[in-house]
């Protein structure tokens, strides 16, 4: 098989098989007022009224996403 093949299969395969949000479209992103608070989700951040924390770790599991905060701390949105 040629180099040249396998650089491109290799390159097609690393395309495809992330698993990351472009720009901040993840299906969780936006803004939802539940009366008590404002809270917003960006594809990095979490905020509640208190300021962005960081969202350290996204998993998908069953059509939900668990989202992992610093804080030792996780939540899980349905998008």
């Amino acid at each position: 098989m040629r180099p040249e093949f396998i650089a491109v299969a290799a390159a097609i395969v690393l395309a495809t098989a992330t698993t990351g949000f472009a720009g901040d479209n993840a299906p969780y992103a936006g803004t939802w007022d539940c009366e008590v608070s404002t809270f917003t989700f960006t594809k990095d951040t979490y905020d509640s009224g208190e300021g962005p924390m960081p969202i350290q770790k996204v998993e998908k599991e069953e059509g939900n996403y668990i989202l992992s905060f610093p804080t030792d701390t996780r939540s899980a949105c349905r998008a």
